[in-house]
């Protein structure tokens, strides 16, 4: 038997022993046998040993999904691998059934799945999990047939006797049909069950239909030439009515709009006047869309040369991973363009990422446009059905292109030449529950397998990226000049306004990042909001955002303004006694919406009612202080009220098309102002966008985790880059109180080179990554005392392992309380493990723990 290569040996499967009735013994002659992943059905044995019978041993593949026997039910397992040998001794039982003639996963993904295992420290089925979409799961279904020579019994009760009977007169039948609509369908259960223990009956059990599967319709066609001489006149009106169709319509329409009977249709069949048949319904997400096509534009001189060793790398099929660095506004979407067309001229798949199910529309339209027909569409908002109908495609090779976030990396996608992650610094490609994989790290271990070339692409690479890039692990492709801004002279931007930095990682900037970049993006002025107090202006907008306000306005133009906080108030507390209102499942801060006048949990979602008076002191000097997008929505309206203003969070998206539709309202020029969290910096495209305002640069500045700065400038850096994305020149102006920081004096010029030299600079002295990798371990437990003795309990065992391992050069941090030290009524500790390589240690981390890998943040 084939061994499971990457898997640690708990991973290593046991076989399923035969009930007596059907023993093989497998010492006699060698079986083909499958290891079979039974995805937690069996407990803690999560792989068993299957053997393989003689009727599918010429179809059965890796990928498969099987129905086999699991004690004395039914259950549904996934094949991983196939191969001769045999157990000594051990009688094996057969696989059931084959629940689908195609492999549900492609090699690639199994031998994925594998390597997730063992990097990221999780089972493997959890990393199997992120790749069988939802509705393929197959329930047990007990039917109940009459025994071979069933036993005459006097002494039944009625309702046995008529359960007997009609299980005599229909054959095998499951208790809900027998039940009916309108029975006790736990009667029924009990009689059967009493009735099969008495040998009158014999239960089988299989595996019913998946929860989701094809949707199809009945069509009925008019036959060429029909014979209509002895036809009634009812079935001559179908006739003609067909015909006035073009010959061929639904059934179910044909029905509803004729009041035909259930009959007439098949009678004009049997005279073989119409023929009926049975076809597949697409479910489109796209369906309520008009895409219009359109043609590849010219490539620009630096498009041109970035994309030749790109497709040099297509046509090679050497799975080379390429870090395209771009200014916002460069044009690297048409760079993907050419790559994907690329690959499909090859006749090879592409797959191309988002961060967010938001940009999804806008990219899907770009692509669906020059590839018409092609593309697939994968995230989380579409229906179970529509998310099957577009994996089946993908699966069939019937799609060539699969856009969507994170998650559309694990389509079945089965000659994949191209993998793009536009954003790629963006902190939604890692997942945040388990297995805490990063899209980054998965696609281009992907690659490695399908020979697949592999695009990172965005205008503030992830630092690690770009060391990676700059060392030669990735090829790193530059495009410094906006497409549309090419004719235009370079921005001139004034002089920062300088101040002291609070960050807890505040440094000053290198000498070499006062230049200026010539890259025609929108100039950007920072704002001491430091001044502004003095000046005696207290509010939301400073004195230059107003005017920059009033003068796009004037203009009949747009603009966007970035808050990185929901909610009207960032918290609220008593004047007198200071006491704050606290979730108390969390134990952090309520948020004030004003909207249904109500106290939110950003954490766990909980509500409740501000309150009138202080839980603390009794005092009735309840205040709300901070800002949030919803404050600023009121703010705008009061001081701009003709101002059409829309806001863009998470408490205003509702239904699956929220994101499109409030995004096309924008396009359309419904809103004057889209007020947004860090959503709006995230690749949208509005060309009458003129201004974008940042109210409160410093949100995420000071959070004491090593990224907080570059967390800054890629929010700074990437909404600056939504304004002048056209003709229309623009103006960005950021408001901050360390306004000499070095991520936001950087931010301000776009330069990312400057940035990257102070911040690598920090991540040297600090030993953070890309100079080391880092694990994060989090236990929670519902006491808090107990929390913490775990945390401690396992960091001394951990410290003793490490001891008698000193070359691993491994350190650990903690244990201590988390960032978010309780939430949903649980507490939380964390322990920190920092080297250059935290792979051995995983194997001393007992269950119970969270295991996280290269974590985006140490909080």
């Amino acid at each position: 038997m084939p061994e499971m290569a990457g898997l640690p040996d708990r991973h290593h499967p046991r076989p399923e022993p035969e009930r007596p009735a059907a023993d093989r013994d497998c010492s006699a002659a060698p079986a083909l046998l499958a290891d079979i992943s039974m995805g937690g059905r069996a407990g803690a044995h999560t792989l068993l040993s299957y053997r393989v019978p003689p009727d599918l041993a010429a179809v059965l593949r890796p990928g498969h999904l099987v129905e086999v026997p699991l004690g004395a039910r039914a259950a549904q397992g996934l094949v991983l691998a196939i191969g001769e040998g045999h157990r000594p001794g051990i009688r094996l039982r057969d696989i059931s059934a084959l629940l689908d003639p195609l492999p549900c996963l492609t090699p690639a993904q199994l031998d994925l799945a594998r390597w997730m295992a063992g990097y990221y420290g999780c089972s493997l089925d959890d990393a199997l999990g992120l790749m069988i979409p939802a509705g393929l799961e197959r329930e047990p279904i007990a039917s109940y047939s009459l025994a071979p020579a069933p036993e005459v019994q006097a002494k039944l009760t009625p309702v046995q006797q008529g359960l007997l009977a009609a299980v005599a007169q229909s054959g095998p039948i499951t208790a809900a049909k027998l039940a009916g609509g309108g029975g006790d369908y736990a009667l029924v259960v009990r009689t059967l069950e009493a009735l099969t223990r008495r040998k009158l009956l014999t239960r089988t059990v299989r595996l019913g239909r998946a929860a989701v599967t094809e949707r199809t319709e009945r069509v009925v066609v008019l036959q060429p030439f029909p014979t209509t001489a002895r036809l009634t006149g009812r079935q001559r009106e179908v006739v003609e009515y067909l015909r006035a169709q073009g010959g061929e319509l639904p059934l179910a329409r044909l029905r509803a709009e004729l009041g035909l009977d259930a009959g007439m249709v098949d009678r004009l069949e049997e005279r073989r006047v119409v023929l009926a048949y049975t076809r597949q319904l697409r479910r489109d997400p796209l369906a309520h869309r008009t895409i219009a096509t359109h043609q590849a534009p010219p490539l620009t001189a630096e498009q041109r040369a970035v994309y030749g060793p790109i497709a040099a790398s297509l046509r090679a099929g050497d799975g080379a991973v390429f870090l395209l660095h771009g200014v916002t506004g460069s044009g690297k979407t048409e760079v993907y363009l050419r790559a994907v067309a690329e690959t499909l001229q090859a006749g090879r798949q592409a797959m191309v990422l988002v961060p967010e199910i938001g940009l999804t529309p806008q990219t899907v339209s770009r692509f669906a446009g020059r590839f018409p027909g092609q593309v697939a569409l994968l995230h989380s908002r579409l229906s179970e059905g529509e998310r099957f109908d577009e994996w089946q495609r993908i699966r069939g090779g019937d799609a060539g292109v699969v856009v969507g976030p994170r998650s559309a990396l694990f389509s079945p996608v089965g000659n994949l030449g191209l993998i793009v992650l536009d954003e790629e610094h963006d902190g939604s490609y890692k997942q945040d529950r388990t297995p805490r994989y990063h899209a980054r790290e998965v696609a281009a271990h992907l690659a490695g397998l399908t020979s697949a070339t592999v695009i990172l692409g965005s205008a503030t690479p992830d630092v690690v990226s770009y060391n990676r890039a700059d060392s030669g692990e990735y090829r790193l492709l530059t495009m410094a000049t906006r497409v549309a801004n090419t004719g235009r002279a370079a921005s001139t931007v004034p002089p920062p306004v300088g101040g002291s930095a609070a960050s807890m990682f505040a440094r000053p900037a290198a000498p070499h990042a006062t230049r200026h970049v010539d890259t025609g993006l929108p100039p950007v002025q920072i704002v001491d909001m430091r001044l502004e107090l003095k000046a005696g202006n207290r509010g939301v907008f400073s004195r230059a955002l107003i005017r920059g306000l009033e003068a796009t306005l004037a203009r009949r133009e747009q603009a966007i303004l970035f808050l990185n906080r929901r909610g009207s108030a960032t918290f609220v507390n008593c004047r007198d006694c200071g006491w704050v209102v606290k979730c108390h499942r969390c134990d952090i801060p309520f948020a004030y919406h004003s909207e249904g006048e109500r106290l939110v949990c950003h954490r766990c979602d909980d509500r409740a009612a501000p309150p009138t008076i202080c839980g603390g002191c009794g005092s009735w000097r309840i205040r709300y202080f901070g800002l949030g997008t919803q404050k600023l929505e009121q703010e705008m309206a009061t001081r701009f009220p003709r101002a059409r203003v829309q806001r863009y969070d998470r408490d205003v998206i509702t239904g699956k098309l929220g994101h499109e539709q409030l995004l096309e309202r924008f396009a359309r020029h419904e809103a004057d102002v889209l007020i947004g969290t860090q959503i709006v910096a995230k690749g949208l495209d509005f060309p009458r966008v003129t201004l974008v305002g940042a109210v409160a640069a410093d949100t995420s500045l000071n959070l004491p985790d090593f990224r907080a700065a570059e967390r800054t400038f890629q929010l700074l850096t990437q909404v600056a880059g939504r304004a002048g994305r056209a003709d229309l020149p623009g103006t960005v102006i950021v408001q901050t109180y360390t306004p000499g920081h070095f991520a936001i004096q950087a931010a301000a010029r776009h330069d990312y080179t400057a940035f990257y030299a102070d911040e690598l600079r920090f991540r040297r002295e600090g030993n953070y990554p890309p100079f080391c990798q880092l694990l994060r371990l989090t236990i929670s437990d519902g006491v808090e005392d107990r929390c913490r003795r775990e945390a401690e309990r396992l960091a001394g065992g951990l410290e003793a392992w490490l001891a008698i391992n000193p070359g691993l050069g491994l350190d650990l941090l903690g244990p201590a309380p988390c960032f978010i030290t309780k939430a949903n009524n649980k507490y939380f500790w964390q322990i920190i493990v920092r080297g250059p390589d935290i792979h051995p240690i995983l194997t001393q981390i007992p269950a119970g723990w969270a295991v996280d890998v290269d974590p985006m943040s140490m909080l």
